[in-house]
Parts: C-alpha cells; structure tokens; sequence
C-alpha cells in the first residue's frame, strides 16, 4: 500500500517536472500579408476639388467718343501692352491739333522776343505779361487738341490675345460701345469652395497643384491669392481664389482642372492606406512585422490625405500589415505569406 502510495507521488511529481520544463504555452503564428511602405517628404493636402479655369484678366475696349471705325485688329491677334487696337476716323482731329500746335509755336517765339526785349528795357512788363498769357492760352489749346486725337485711339490696357471684335472698319461707334476684347492668358484664375470644416487650413500662399486631364500627365502648379472671409449666401462654401501662371500660353479658359490646395508639408512622412487601419481600445493603430512580431503603430496624430493617413512616427520597419490585421495585438507573432495578396489580386 505504501508503495503504491510512493509510486503515485513520484508520477505526479515527474509530471510537474516535465510541465514546468516546458514553460508557457506559446502563441501559434498568426497569417498576415504586407506590403512595403515608402517614406519620405509628404504634402498634406485638401482632397481635390474639380473646377474651371477662368480668364486671368479680361478687358472690354470701347471709344469715349463718337466716330467712324477706321480700323480693328483682328480676332486671335497677340498684343502687348500699349499696341493700337483699333482708330476711329481722325482727319478732323488731325488738323485741329495741328493748327493749335503752329500757334503754340507762334506764341512761344513771340513770349521769347518779347522776355529779350523787356530784358533790353525796350518791352513793358505788360506786354512780357501779355505775351506769357497768350502762351498759357496755346499750351492748354494745344493739350485739348492732342487730348481729342488720343481719344480717336484705343490701346491694349495689358498683353495678350485679342478674343472678340464688334464692330467693322467704315460703321460707326458709339461711346461706350464695346469695339474689342482682350485677354491675359500669362496667367489664369480659379475659384475654389471649401467647406467650413477645411477653410480654416487654408492660407493666402498656398501652393495648389492643378491635374489637367486634357493634357495627359501634366501637373502645374497655382497660389492661393485671395481667401473669402465669409461663406457664399446658400451654399456654406468659402470661396478661395487661385491664381495660374500660363507661361507657354497652353493653358485656356474653359479647360476642366483637379486642383488640390496644400496646406501643410511633412519632412518624413509615410502614407498608410485606410483598409490597413483597426481599432484597438478606440485609437486607430496599424501593423508593422518587424522580427516575426506584429508591432502597433498609433495614428492618433495622424493627417488624413484622401483614403491614406500620413504619419510622420519612425517606425523599426517598412512592412505594413494589410491582410490578417483585425486580430494582431502588439507583440504577437505573425508568419507573413504575401501569396493572399496574389490570390486576391487574381480574384
């Protein structure tokens, strides 16, 4: 009886023996894929807003004074600033201020006679006085005369095209009537709606990106030059204006652009997409494989760009868990198999 009882005691201790040689129960290797983020500088910005690029600078050109059209320049004709656009008839205006000016000359010989003879004390100072009147009287005739002649002219207030003309040589304007319109295409405009959630991010100077999707790939660059203190009647949008450099002139009015305002730039950043992001104890975290172990990452500073959040926390790895990630917790052991990648791709 003894020995039996010695028998069962020396088994239960050998079994607490193996048993605690073995330690811990470990965690079987948890499934996941990953794929490699790239980190670097980032722009933070306002998802983009579809919009239409409007006329940088546009001027209607009209005479002040009646008169027959002389000529016009022709529509798509490139001007730059100052060039004539269009004359009325000035025959008559021609001759007035040529009249005027041979008086003037007249008058300016005769208050020079007169000064040189008052200077010999063989002129009163009445008759200097008198001559200097005279020569006032022609001046201001003079620039009357050549006032009414400008005015027979129009020129561009500014460089660019000529977009439309009115009028035809031989009828007749009108004041006011418009005779041409030209435009500055060096640069164009865009006006922007931000809702009130996002307008506080925006700043006069901002660069704006522009995607022109008639152009293909081509990306150009804009700057925030005006940010509306209040919202539009009705539409709770803020209106920002945008301006365009068109240096080569290849932009135009009209064209459909995506335009994404940046508001901030990150030194080092990396871009994590949304499907890689869980929830743990109510803070957004993502996953890293780093040494066979899954390591959280929290996104709770992180900067939503579109459907990615940009975190700028340095990491000890680039693998980004994106598949098995609802079940991690920090520190758990993970086998990466990227062919679930694969076969959803295929799928």
């Amino acid at each position: 009886m003894n020995r039996d009882r010695s028998r069962g005691v020396a088994f239960a201790l050998g079994a607490l023996f193996c048993f605690c040689g073995m330690g811990p129960a470990v965690a079987a290797p948890r499934l996941v894929a990953t794929v490699r983020i790239q980190t670097g500088p980032e722009d933070v910005t306002i998802p983009e807003k579809v919009a239409v690029l409007l006329a940088g600078e546009r001027r209607d050109l009209a005479f002040e004074v009646p008169g027959r059209l002389e000529f016009c320049l022709d529509e798509g004709t490139t001007v730059e600033l100052g060039r004539v656009v269009a004359r009325l008839d000035e025959t008559l205006e021609k001759a007035q201020f040529l009249g005027a000016s041979l008086r003037l000359r007249d008058s300016r010989s005769e208050e020079r006679r007169i000064r040189g003879l008052r200077d010999a004390q063989a002129a009163s100072a009445q008759q200097l006085e008198g001559a200097e009147t005279r020569l006032a009287l022609r001046r201001a005739e003079a620039a009357v005369a050549r006032e009414q002649l400008e005015r027979r002219t129009l020129t561009s207030p500014l460089g660019g095209e000529i977009v439309a003309t009115y009028l035809e040589a031989g009828e007749v304007a009108t004041p006011g009537t418009r005779v041409a319109t030209v435009m500055d295409f060096s640069w164009l405009r865009l006006k922007l709606g931000i809702p009130g959630f996002q307008i506080g991010l925006v700043e006069e100077g901002d660069r704006v990106r522009l995607a022109i999707p008639s152009m293909g790939e081509r990306v150009v660059e804009g700057e925030v030059r005006r940010v509306a203190g209040a919202a539009a009647d009705g539409r709770h949008l803020f209106d920002v204006e945008v301006f365009v450099p068109n240096e080569d002139g290849k932009l135009r009015p009209g064209m459909m652009v995506g335009a994404s305002i940046v508001t901030d730039h990150l030194p080092f950043a990396m871009g994590i997409p949304l499907e890689a992001v869980v929830e743990r104890k109510g803070r957004k975290v993502a996953f890293f494989v780093h040494d066979g172990v899954a390591r959280a990452l929290s996104l709770e500073s992180a900067i939503r760009v579109g459907n990615r959040l940009l975190s700028s926390t340095e990491i000890p790895s680039s693998f980004l868990v994106v598949r098995g990630q609802r079940d991690l917790f920090d520190g758990a052991p993970v086998r990466v198999d990227n062919t679930v990648l694969s076969n959803v791709a295929q799928q």
